[in-house]
């Protein structure tokens, strides 16, 4: 691992082929292109650009997509010397993309450099001066101006010439424009509202559509927005394309545009309007849906994700013939009883919305094979889930729950369970009722045992159970005869029961992070291993039966406290990684000369 440090307090280090910074000797930002090869001694040349955001946007952004230009180590060596120019010059952030210049610099500031502290605001000061929109839009964008006292910040906007740079070509200017406005600059505002009408009145459905994507309207207030959209002219709308014209209604209905309000409710035959929703009600802000949508008898998918619903419409729970429902990435907090209606429901999403319990009336829903509502808030599970006798797939993933309803044993055709980023302590006995379990997700919870019942599990595949607080493995774990994955990485276990000898069809093991001191012997009579990963545990001897494991490709033992490896190893054909980094090893066999690990990999 290369290392090149330019002060107390920055350094970089080249780690697996890629550039990472270190401010304070904590990893900061891993470097994702090289621009330029600055040079302390040649800074000059680069007059004729007054900053590397400027050089950016000439160049286009083909450097950060090309990643075969340059070797990683030339690459390290070139980000090394455009950070060293960059301290020699004072942080001045002309000389680094801002999305680097800024976070870094600002770290720095907080870890202690006195130089970085002292440049931080002169900098910003600086930057803002330059009149450049999209530095400014990044440098008020990301608050950096909230620890400037009352009058360090009417300094900086008077710095600011909303006039001059709205002068530019509205999609570089409108989100500086926006910002200003929210901020409370009057004439910002006024500039931009003026702005925005002209464009309304150009009538290109373009750039409106971008107008109205970008929330650029919602700033202002009904009786400016009503400026607004009064200089559209609605009747011309109606000239598009039938599904343009649809679509731009349809958004500027959302954006409280009353007059394409009516518009878009009295336009057309819901058999003609209903091809045309799906392409825009994923990505828009609806909050209503026609009535006439109940008579179509043959609908079966409906897809709301993605839009500002913080309740679903009622008339969704009378579409009893829907085997699909969407509804993601929303803000809704309940579901109402009604959903017990959708009878033919197949497959239901709720991911990434704000419900902290579920109906019991879903258990109604005796057709549901996938329930996913993870990325919510639930606290706890309706008591008879487990009426839900063809369930397949349940997804509880990144909510608040504390323990599982009992009648979950009854799931007998469940076969994905995740519950991980939870709050579990205790995972019940009835776990081993679910005998059709092929993926199971635990990780992130708060578990230190697991129940007996885990034997039962014959058809599981993947077991995932890391970062937990589990201290050992119950030996009814070696009855999983099923097991290909198991994943116990950030655990405290200390050592491993004989029994895991038996996991014939085991592929992957993840051990790393924990408190083994012993790799036991038996490890090498699972002849299906390709990967062990075992790293930060405490072993100082790995076993020569390793050698046995006919198809093991990976082995990863870094940070423990070995001293030498079994001989057999260096021979093994099969292995195309071996990571052997931060242990005790001193002596040089001379083998090593002859592995062949990198010729496979």
């Amino acid at each position: 691992m290369k290392e090149f440090r330019i002060n107390e307090y920055l350094s970089l280090k080249l780690e697996e082929g890629e550039t990472v910074i270190y401010v304070a000797n904590q990893a900061f930002m891993t470097c994702k292109y090289l621009l330029l090869n600055i040079e302390s001694k040649n800074i000059k040349k680069y007059d004729e650009i007054s900053s590397i955001d400027e050089a950016i946007e000439f160049y286009s952004s083909e450097h950060e997509r090309d990643k075969s230009l340059l070797e990683p180590e030339t690459e390290f060596w070139g980000h090394c010397s455009n950070l060293q120019a960059w301290t020699d010059h004072y942080y001045d952030t002309r000389l680094l993309d801002m999305n680097l210049a800024f976070p870094l610099l600002k770290e720095l500031s907080d870890a202690g450099d006195p130089i970085a502290r002292k440049v931080f605001k002169e900098e910003i000061a600086k930057r803002i001066a330059s009149g450049f929109p999209n530095v400014i839009t990044f440098i008020l964008e990301e608050k950096y101006i909230e620890s400037f006292t009352v009058e360090e910040r009417d300094f900086i906007f008077k710095l600011i010439d909303p006039l001059q740079f709205s002068k530019g070509e509205f999609k570089k200017t409108f989100p500086l424009l926006k910002i200003l406005a929210k901020l409370g600059d009057f004439r910002a505002k006024d500039i931009f509202k003026k702005k925005l009408m002209k464009e309304m009145k150009s009538m290109n459905h373009n750039v409106i559509n971008y107008i109205l994507q970008e929330q650029y309207v919602e700033i202002f207030s009904n009786e400016e927005k009503k400026e607004i959209f009064d200089k559209i002219n609605h009747e011309e709308i109606l000239n598009l394309e039938f599904w343009q014209a649809l679509l731009l209604l349809h958004k500027l209905s959302n954006a409280d545009d009353l007059i394409a309000q009516k518009m878009f409710r009295e336009m057309g035959k819901i058999e003609e309007i209903m091809p045309f929703i799906d392409p825009f009600i994923d990505w828009n802000k609806s909050q209503y849906l026609p009535s006439a949508i109940t008579t179509l008898s043959n609908l079966k998918k409906l897809d709301l994700s993605a839009n500002s619903l913080k309740e679903v419409p009622p008339l969704v729970y009378k579409i009893e013939t829907l085997k699909l429902l969407l509804l993601n990435e929303n803000q809704i907090t309940s579901l109402s009883p009604s959903l017990g209606n959708l009878k033919n429901l197949k497959r239901l999403k709720i991911k990434n919305n704000n419900l902290n319990s579920l109906p019991r009336e879903i258990t109604n829903l005796e057709n549901l094979r996938e329930l996913r509502v993870c990325n919510n808030s639930l606290t706890n599970l309706p008591e008879h889930l487990g009426k839900l006798a063809s369930l397949k797939a349940l997804d509880l993933n990144n909510n608040e729950i504390l323990t599982l309803p009992p009648s979950i044993k009854n799931l007998k055709a469940l076969e994905f369970l995740d519950i991980s980023n939870n709050h579990l302590s205790v995972l019940p006995e009835f776990i081993g009722n679910l005998t059709s379990l092929k993926i199971l997700y635990l990780h992130h919870n708060n578990l230190t045992t697991l129940p007996n019942s885990f034997s039962e599990l014959s058809s599981l595949e993947y077991l995932f159970l890391f970062d937990n607080e589990l201290t050992y493995l119950p030996e009814e774990m070696g009855e999983l005869s099923s097991l290909k994955i198991l994943h116990l990485d950030n655990n405290q276990i200390e050592r491993l029961p004989h029994s895991l000898r038996k996991l014939q069809s085991l592929e992957k093991l993840y051990l790393r992070n924990n408190n083994l001191r012993v790799l036991p012997d038996w490890i090498g009579s699972i002849s299906c291993l390709k990967k062990i990963y075992i790293d930060n545990n405490k072993l100082s001897t790995l076993p020569n039966t390793l050698c046995n494991i006919k198809f093991l490709e990976e082995l990863s033992v870094k940070g423990n406290c070995l001293e030498s490896i079994p001989d057999c190893l260096i021979e093994k054909n099969s292995l195309i990684l071996l990571n052997l980094t931060c242990n005790k090893i001193t002596e040089s066999k001379e083998d090593f000369v002859n592995i062949n690990i990198f010729d496979n990999f």
